[in-house]
């Protein structure tokens, strides 16, 4: 043959011999077939006791790798203390094709031994090729998406910025984009088209495989570099980066806490350059069967050590002593609150169906009531507890009973019948029609009522609109608008109610009387509008407005508050729909701003609420009819500062009236809210419950434990009540009845922006100190603790696993304080997470912080240097992985 062009026929040969691997994946050379380069050399298989040596090892190797792997995933997932970690779920994300990949593998090898030769043909084949691929490619990328968060939390320690954990559905995003790439890398050799095809690697194992020129420019060129070398790179950089911005922002004395981090880059860096890199170089590149299988068998082992290497993680470990260890068997003496257990306790019976009362009655209310201080908040008298036990029956009717309550108690201060004027005659009045005019007609039953609130755009000539009549145009166009959002729906007749019209302005006393009934008839209404003035200011508040009290020259007075007040409170009550609108300028003059955006409102745009174009083609409509303070989950929401008590008056002695009313309305809503809330618990068998900006104050407190202690104590784990009028008084009687209740689950108890002072902190520190049971969280952000925020902490450290003080007005001297208490040694300790954010902390008291204990303490938006501020953000990001 050599002598008539050998050299001719061996490259048919071997073309052949290509083509036939295409044609056939499986296709070994024999061990005795002399390779004449490195494409048949890879192909040249192992003698066969080898091959079943070989997959005896690696069935076992990988049977094992998938046990571990599975056992992590499992503590993870079920275990809630790892499964909050956001390193840990990546941890999922690393463990799965590890899994995948060794389970797969003890499977195929264990058949391969068992038939005693290869077992599934050409099919088989390409599945091994695929789940090897997709396993390698999924673990290392993986890799690559830890060590850049890891670089960015690095990052936000440099910028002085807080980490922002990812969550569960960002976390989740990431994996799956790991794992789409992975499956398309792994598909490739699938395609027929491709240069890349799955052959036999010496008979041991189906591995994408490069089978000729083409195919090894495209192996070498992409296919690797996309598996493993890319990847390779993007970890050794983000380490890099990591480091030196580690050694810029963090001092000598902190360097300890950037210890964790340094970690997990040594667990990536070990699992790429020991594991990966000696895989990719023994199977890929070296030509020779034996370091073929040792580069297999450092595969398999990869999925094992990683697997031991994510058990010995600290927070993982402990989870995997305490499972391993026997639990301690309950001294027959011991009572479940002693020995911290809570034992399962049946769902109370169904409140609606006429069931037995609770344990927690009347008199149980007025005991817990003397422990409440006669406090006043300067609102109106307190609501008084109710004397028997009859709204345990049935609480959707006690919560329309307190709305027919209030309703019919408002109705009753109504000194003067309610006047309304009928929309089209006030459409064709052409004005804001006065009272002396006789446009107003007795209210009917089947009216439906339009309530304008408003304050007066001419106060110095006491008239209701300007000169130019602009706020009647606004009324007429928001009418119209509000008239075609109802639509046919309505039957009723919509009529209007404006004081201008419906209040006497000529008999003083009945102008008095009707003043007095202001409240009375808000409650009859159906509907509210505010119209907005149309100015630049007015029109941006308009825009951003969440709720009415955001609009400018409305939200500011105290009688347009109260009319939104009992508006808004009573539609919730009476579950009524809340049709608070308000109609203004509501988009900005096209291509202006700045001094350009004032000058537009021209009198033509103020008047029309239109603004013509410049060639004067186009009239672009600018209005709208926006509606405020409706949320449907949270309903009427007032905080402290947005109360009707604490508006603005033209006349203070009108405060005392509008205290008296607010009080009225909030003892009833009070009970309505509470009703709704256990209801809600119950029935549609919630663990969280809302009551934000609810204007519960100290003397509520004894009826919202109550009325949740007996009803949901046992599967409420979320509470917040934030934007309330509560003090530590108050405070400390919901941790110690709620939180430190026998079979309480609450865990998050969220009491931010109340109330909460230095006087009475120490009893809110006893309630905290006496609890069974830790909280995980407590959030008690936006107070006004300011230096009682130590004894607080104090506290707080074995009972509290994160504690927000954020906005709390704490200084150096408070901070101080605080290290001085956590520096405390104790025998247990439950805090790992201190907010101090946007506060007055500095550099000084910061680091005594961090020098005191070794909890993650949040300072973002305190007045400190990068490198402290860097020393804390790095702990956090410790803690994190």
């Amino acid at each position: 043959l050599k002598a008539r062009g050998g050299g001719a026929v061996l490259d048919v040969r071997r073309e052949q011999l290509a083509l036939s691997c295409v044609g056939m994946p499986y296709d070994p050379l024999p061990p005795s077939y002399h390779a004449e380069d490195r494409w048949d050399a890879l192909r040249t298989s192992m003698p066969s006791s080898d091959i079943l040596t070989a997959w005896s090892i690696w069935a076992v190797l990988a049977a094992l790798a998938a046990a571990a792997n599975l056992i992590v995933i499992a503590l993870i997932l079920f275990t809630p203390k790892l499964r909050k970690k956001q390193f840990n779920k990546f941890i999922v994300g690393l463990a799965v094709p590890d899994f995948i990949f060794s389970g797969a593998c003890s499977v195929t090898c264990s058949l391969n031994k068992v038939h005693g030769s290869w077992f599934g043909g050409d099919v088989h084949c390409d599945m091994q090729a695929f789940y090897v691929t997709f396993g390698f490619a999924a673990s290392i990328w993986m890799n690559v998406v830890i060590s850049r968060e890891v670089f960015r939390m690095a990052r936000c320690a440099k910028n002085m910025q807080s980490y922002a954990v990812l969550s569960l559905p960002d976390v989740c995003g990431r994996i799956a984009l790991v794992y789409l790439l992975s499956l398309l890398l792994a598909s490739m050799p699938l395609f027929q088209g491709l240069p890349i095809h799955a052959h036999s690697s010496h008979g041991l194992a189906c591995l994408p495989l490069e089978f000729n020129k083409t195919s090894s420019v495209f192996f070498w060129g992409f296919f690797i570099p996309m598996v493993f070398i890319l990847p390779l790179v993007m970890v050794i950089r983000h380490f890099l980066l990591t480091y030196r911005v580690l050694r810029q922002v963090t001092g000598v004395k902190h360097i300890k806490d950037a210890h964790a981090i340094f970690i997990v880059f040594f667990r990536l860096m070990t699992a790429l350059l020991i594991f990966w890199a000696p895989t990719a170089i023994l199977i890929w590149l070296l030509e020779a069967a034996r370091p073929a299988f040792f580069g297999g068998t450092v595969s398999h082992a990869q999925a094992l050590v990683s697997a031991v290497i994510y058990l010995t993680k600290q927070d993982i470990w402990e989870v995997v002593r305490e499972k391993a260890s026997c639990p301690r068997l309950p001294d027959k003496t011991s009572s479940p609150s002693d020995l911290n257990v809570s034992p399962k306790v049946a769902d109370p019976p169904d409140l609606e169906a006429g069931a037995p009362k609770a344990d927690h009655s009347a008199a149980r209310l007025k005991e817990m009531l003397k422990l409440i201080p006669d406090v006043s908040f300067g609102m109106g008298a307190s609501p008084s507890p109710l004397e028997d036990e009859s709204w345990e029956a049935d609480l959707p009717c006690v919560s329309a009973a307190s709305s027919l309550s209030s309703d019919t108690t408002l109705r009753a201060r109504e000194q003067t019948p309610m006047m309304v004027v009928p929309y089209q005659a006030f459409l064709a009045h052409g004005r804001i029609p006065r009272s002396s005019e006789g446009l107003q007609q007795s209210l009917s039953s089947n009216d439906l009522v339009v309530f304008i609130s408003h304050k007066w755009w001419d106060a110095n000539n006491r008239l209701p609109d300007d000169a130019g009549g602009r706020k009647y145009g606004v009324l007429c166009r928001g009418l119209q608008a509000l008239a075609n959002h109802l639509g046919a729906s309505s039957s009723k007749s919509l009529v209007i109610w404006i004081d201008y019209a419906c209040i006497d302005q000529d008999d003083p006393d009945l102008k008095r009387r009707g003043i007095s009934s202001l409240a009375s008839y808000v409650a009859r209404s159906d509907l509210l509008l505010i119209p907005v003035f149309p100015g630049p200011e007015e029109a941006q508040s308009l825009q951003t407005a969440l709720h009415p009290i955001d609009l400018r020259d409305y939200g500011e007075r105290a009688w347009c508050r109260l009319e939104v007040y009992i508006f808004l409170c009573l539609c919730e009550m009476l579950r009524k729909p809340m049709h608070c609108f308000a109609y203004g300028i509501m988009r900005k003059p096209p291509c202006l701003t700045g001094g350009a955006h004032r000058q537009a409102f021209s009198d033509a745009v103020m008047e029309s609420g239109t603004y013509r174009t410049a060639c004067g083609l186009v009239q672009l409509p600018l209005e709208g009819l926006c509606r405020l303070g409706c949320s449907t989950e949270g309903g009427a929401a007032f905080t402290f500062e947005h109360l009707p008590s604490n508006g603005e008056l033209s006349e203070e002695a009108d405060r005392s009236s509008i205290q008296a009313i607010e009080a009225e309305i909030r003892e009833d809503y009070g009970q309505a809210v509470l009703a709704k809330a256990v209801h809600s618990l119950q029935k549609l068998n919630r663990h969280k419950l809302s009551l934000d900006s609810k204007q519960f104050n100290c003397e509520n407190v004894p009826l919202v434990v109550d009325r949740l202690r007996p009803a949901c104590i046992h599967r409420l784990r979320t509470l917040t009540m934030r934007g309330n009028l509560l003090r530590c008084t108050g405070a400390s009687l919901l941790v110690r009845e709620l939180a430190g209740a026998p079979h309480s689950v609450l865990e998050d108890l969220d009491l931010s922006q109340n109330l909460l002072e230095e006087e009475g902190v120490a009893g809110l520190a006893q309630a905290l100190a006496s609890l069974k049971r830790p909280l995980v969280r407590l959030g008690l952000a936006q107070n006004r603790l300011a230096a009682g925020a130590s004894q607080v902490v104090e506290a707080a450290r074995s009972r509290v696993e994160m504690l927000d003080l954020a906005s709390n007005g704490i200084s150096d001297a408070a901070a101080m304080s605080i290290a001085q208490a956590l520096a405390v040694q104790s025998s247990s300790r439950s805090l790992q997470k201190l907010v101090l954010a946007d506060n007055s902390v500095g550099d000084g008291a910061a680091a005594a912080l961090l020098e005191a204990t070794d909890i993650v303490v949040d300072f973002v938006g305190n007045p400190m240097s990068s490198a402290v501020f860097a020393a804390a953000t790095v702990r956090q990001a410790a803690s994190l992985v």
